[in-house]
């Protein structure tokens, strides 16, 4: 737990004004580090899914979630002028993910079709 977060829960006199200023300060750093991210995956998304996309299980919600943490961290480390290697570190922990959850799913598919029972998730 990050410092700051680990003094919201111990230092009962923070106030919650002070909480939004910390709040605040961290939007701004991570504005001038990564930019308005926020908008630039919008604009990936409908060049990768002209359609639109379709999600309906909870393995789709799921795979699309992580797929998208990586879109945000790809953003993140292009907004930064292809300089901030926390981002890159993140994508990379996020792909080996989404090929966890890729496995598993693959996995889960295989073993219900030989058995009556699924896999539980790696949790």
């Amino acid at each position: 737990m990050s410092e700051k977060v680990n003094r919201h829960y111990h230092d009962s006199k923070l106030k919650t004004a002070e909480i939004f200023r910390e709040m605040a300060d961290t939007y701004k750093d991570r504005n001038i580090k990564y930019g308005d991210c926020m908008f630039m995956v919008g604009k990936l998304m409908v060049v990768m899914f002209p359609n639109g996309i379709t999600l309906q299980t909870e393995e789709d919600f799921n795979k699309f979630h992580q797929f998208e943490w990586m879109i945000g961290k790809l953003t993140r480390f292009v907004n930064s002028g292809r300089t901030h290697i926390d981002s890159i570190h993140d994508l990379a922990v996020y792909a080996a993910m989404q090929e966890a959850m890729l496995c598993y799913y693959d996995q889960n598919r295989r073993a219900t079709k030989e058995t009556s029972y699924n896999i539980n998730p790696p949790l």
